[in-house]
């Protein structure tokens, strides 16, 4: 269904990823602008500790975004009062890739370590909200 007949049948309209715009900036995720009017939240890419983030803020800070905590929802899309990170282990790394629902889900602050370096095994992957 179009944005356009989403907005027709009553519902709010949806853009597809990378074609929103919100505040005058492209957006990386789809769907409808924040509250606020800036790009809705999403999970970024999978990632192991070998990337070397230690927070969900150097994550996102990497990639161009901004780290948004507590703004996602398990399945990526934004969501108030939502998760800041998802993990899968490495058992499980496919699910990572799928979007698939996560091992664990954290509501932590951006600059909270994220377990990578000590408290998570080699292969266990984490995904971060970010905006942008």
């Amino acid at each position: 269904m179009t944005a356009q007949a989403g907005a027709a049948q009553g519902g709010a309209p949806t853009t597809p990823a990378g074609q929103l715009v919100c505040g005058g900036k492209l957006c990386h995720a789809g769907g409808q602008c924040a509250a606020d009017g800036s790009c809705p939240a999403f999970l970024g890419a999978c990632f192991t500790s070998a990337a070397g983030y230690e927070t969900c803020d150097a994550y996102c800070t990497a990639q161009q975004f901004t780290c948004a905590a507590k703004s996602c929802n398990v399945d990526g899309t934004a969501l108030s009062n939502g998760v800041s990170s998802v993990s899968y282990s490495a058992a499980n790394s496919a699910d990572c890739q799928t979007g698939a629902y996560p091992d664990t889900s954290t509501f932590a602050e951006c600059l909270t370590p994220i377990g990578l370096s000590g408290s998570m095994a080699a292969g266990d992957l984490v995904r971060c909200c970010c905006k942008g």
